[in-house]
């Protein structure tokens, strides 16, 4: 796509280009790109969509559109230079910046939920997501679940 038609310089650009992508079926998607402490918003209305992402590389490789997935999708293609990377000075989100993990409550989670649960934590740690103190029974530090919940 990029050798034929070039990639989006902007925002604006961005929001004309066919663009290949993950969505909330039921949602337009709103792209808050942030350029410093600036945020901007574009809406976008994708060519193709799928919750498959190695359907969605196959579609960013095989040139259908301008592909707005995570960087881990992509990763190794952009090693190589198979793909190119556009409006990089932007920091995008399209799915906010809120991470949940929701599990039913019990005194005794199975050895791998609760693997699972200390690996989320440890790895939400390190990127100053929360952690061990930050979780409340499934709610992050930072969100204010219903007073029914608090404990």
């Amino acid at each position: 796509f990029a050798a034929a038609h070039g990639m989006p310089a902007s925002l604006g650009a961005l929001a004309a280009a066919p663009v290949v992508t993950a969505t909330v079926l039921g949602r337009q998607l709103r792209i808050a790109a942030y350029l410093g402490d600036e945020r901007h918003e574009v809406l976008l209305e994708p060519t193709l969509i799928s919750e498959n992402f190695l359907f969605l590389r196959q579609a960013i490789l095989a040139g259908i559109g301008v592909g707005i997935v995570p960087d881990y999708v992509m990763q190794d293609d952009m090693r190589r230079g198979t793909v190119v990377t556009s409006l990089d000075a932007y920091r995008l989100s399209i799915f906010g910046t809120h991470m949940y993990m929701l599990y039913m409550p019990n005194r005794h989670h199975t050895r791998a939920t609760a693997t699972f649960i200390e690996f989320i934590l440890e790895q939400a740690g390190k990127t100053g997501r929360g952690g061990p103190d930050g979780m409340r029974q499934g709610f992050l530090s930072g969100d204010n679940p219903p007073a029914a919940r608090r404990q």
